[in-house]
């Protein structure tokens, strides 16, 4: 169905920018610092959550509802990363591991979008 569909296609596209935060850690912790210090609609972190809030697409009608969750999903992935260079695991996901660092992104996107 639609929501299957719109969490699938959510979890893949968040598995590859977490996946790309870890594997460029320096340009990663540079962005997400900038984007904290100048929040603001022309950010990567903006960038993102729009972008994960198109790809949920009909499986959440909801664009006010849509934009929360991609909004969690972004931040939270930002934490876990910055969190993870300090230390080694965290939240039971050992980060430095692919997947533990996809499990994780597949158990928050459950979390954020339980029907």
């Amino acid at each position: 169905d639609k929501f299957d569909a719109g969490k699938a296609r959510l979890k893949l596209a968040a598995s590859q920018v977490f996946y790309f935060l870890f594997t460029n850690p320096s340009i990663s912790k540079i962005s997400i610092m900038n984007d904290y210090l100048n929040y603001g609609n022309d950010t990567n972190s903006w960038a993102a959550i729009d972008g994960f809030s198109k790809i949920m697409g009909d499986a959440i009608p909801s664009k006010e509802k849509r934009e929360k969750i991609a909004f969690y999903l972004v931040n939270s992935m930002q934490v876990a990363f910055l969190k993870s260079l300090t230390q080694s695991e965290f939240l039971g996901y050992d980060f430095s591991k692919s997947l533990d660092r996809k499990r994780y992104i597949e158990d928050l996107i459950d979390t954020l979008m339980r029907e």
